[in-house]
């Protein structure tokens, strides 16, 4: 009611059909990657935004390239999400690596 406090969930701003085609798919090639609002935005950007954006692609470039073969240890409809309405994510993610 009125006066009452309410709480935006941002990351379901990038969920949006109208935003992303598919939005629940998992695609680093996604066109318009780059307007998620995961780290905020305009003066509430995240300063360290960039240098999380290298470093993520630095580590799954290193991890691909030592691993090539890597792959899910169960399918993906068995991973367990974390419970949170804050963040999305998983508890967990196996992988076998060959």
């Amino acid at each position: 009611g009125e006066g009452e406090p309410i709480l935006i969930h941002i990351a379901g701003a990038d969920l949006h059909p109208e935003r992303y085609e598919d939005p629940e798919r998992f695609d680093v090639r996604r066109e318009g990657g780059s307007r998620s609002l995961a780290f905020g935005y305009g003066p509430h950007v995240c300063p360290g935004a960039s240098l999380a954006t290298r470093e993520i692609v630095i580590a799954v470039t290193r991890f691909l390239e030592r691993y090539p073969h890597a792959r899910l240890a169960l399918v993906p409809e068995l991973l367990e999400q974390t419970a949170s309405f804050i963040s999305n994510g998983y508890t967990s993610i196996a992988v076998e690596l060959s």
